[in-house]
């Protein structure tokens, strides 16, 4: 983080996206943040840091990103692609997995699929032009 007040000279130069990557790093370090109108980016600048970062604290760095629109506004905050990760995730990844995570279990689910895709073909036959209505159904 002390090499956060020299970003600026970096960030200034008007050719920052030519300089090279490895001069980058000899100025800011191996690991850099950087924050951008409220987001804040962290640059990894070596392989060593990279693998230290994202594979091996992987669960303390990383997590999903928060979808207000979709997560609060709609009502999917509990559905498993918006949780953050945590024990509620595993548990709901696990459940998930329980009931459609196998072939053998998705072999239960055929017949009822197949009399959906046949109704499904049904109206859209009988009625095209509301393809639309059909899908949503």
């Amino acid at each position: 983080m002390a090499n956060i007040c020299r970003l600026d000279e970096v960030w200034c130069v008007p050719n920052f996206v030519k300089m090279h990557l490895g001069h980058i790093s000899t100025v800011l370090g191996d690991i850099s943040h950087i924050e951008i109108m409220g987001k804040h980016i962290v640059v990894l600048n070596s392989v060593k840091a990279a693998i230290e970062m994202l594979d091996k604290k992987s669960s303390k760095y990383s997590d999903r990103p928060i979808l207000p629109m979709c997560g609060e506004l709609v009502g999917c905050k509990y559905g498993l692609a918006l949780l953050p990760y945590g024990n509620l995730f595993r548990e709901t990844r696990r459940q998930f997995h329980r009931s459609i995570g196998t072939h053998a279990v998705m072999k239960a689910y055929h017949d009822i699929e197949q009399l959906e895709v046949h109704k499904f073909l049904r109206r859209v036959h009988e009625r095209p032009e509301q393809l639309a209505m059909h899908i949503r159904r």
